[in-house]
C-alpha cells in the first residue's frame, strides 16, 4: 500500500518551529501522523523533538518510514544557513 504524505501547518510557534504531516491511504483514511518541533532558542537550536504515530493495523508497511523521511528532510538546514564551524584546536 502506498501512503500519501501531506504537510500540515501548526499555528503554535511559541517555543520553536513546529511541523506536522498526515499519512493517508488511497481512499483518504488516515494512516499515521508525524510532529516535529525544531527548538529555536540559542544554545539548543541543534535539538528537535519528533513524534511518529502509525495506526496499529497499518504498521510494517512503510508508512512510518515515509513520515520519518519527511521529518528528516524538513529538519535538515538549508545549504549555507549553518553558522561557521567552531575552530578546533590543532595538535602540534
Amino acid at each position: 500500500m502506498s501512503a500519501r504524505i501531506t504537510a500540515l501547518t501548526d499555528p503554535d510557534e511559541k517555543s520553536g518551529r513546529r511541523l506536522a504531516w498526515l499519512a493517508s491511504g488511497p481512499d483518504g483514511r488516515p494512516l499515521g501522523t508525524a510532529f516535529l518541533r525544531l527548538l529555536g532558542k540559542e544554545g539548543v537550536r541543534h535539538l528537535a523533538e519528533l513524534d511518529v504515530q502509525v495506526h496499529p493495523a497499518e504498521r510494517r508497511q512503510g508508512t512510518g518510514a515515509l513520515l520519518l523521511d519527511a521529518a528528516v528532510a524538513a529538519a535538515r538546514p538549508e545549504p549555507g544557513s549553518l553558522p561557521p564551524a567552531a575552530s578546533t584546536p590543532r595538535w602540534p
